[in-house]
């Protein structure tokens, strides 16, 4: 997905993984998630960002 700068806030992981990358496919960061109670991310303008098997992204408060 392709989005302006933000942060992002993933709870209830199990077994989830998410990346950040350029849009040559180049991985900026990842995480495989097991077993924390909450990951938040920072995708920056001109990042693209994918994650699988994670529940709901919400924007942190």
């Amino acid at each position: 997905m392709r989005i302006a700068s933000a942060n992002a806030r993933l709870s209830h992981l199990a077994d989830s993984y998410w990346e950040r990358t350029r849009e040559d496919g180049t991985i900026i960061d990842n995480q495989s998630a097991t077993a924390d109670r909450s990951i938040t991310v920072t995708v920056r303008a001109g990042e693209l960002f994918t994650s699988r098997d994670c529940w709901k992204w919400a924007s942190p408060k």
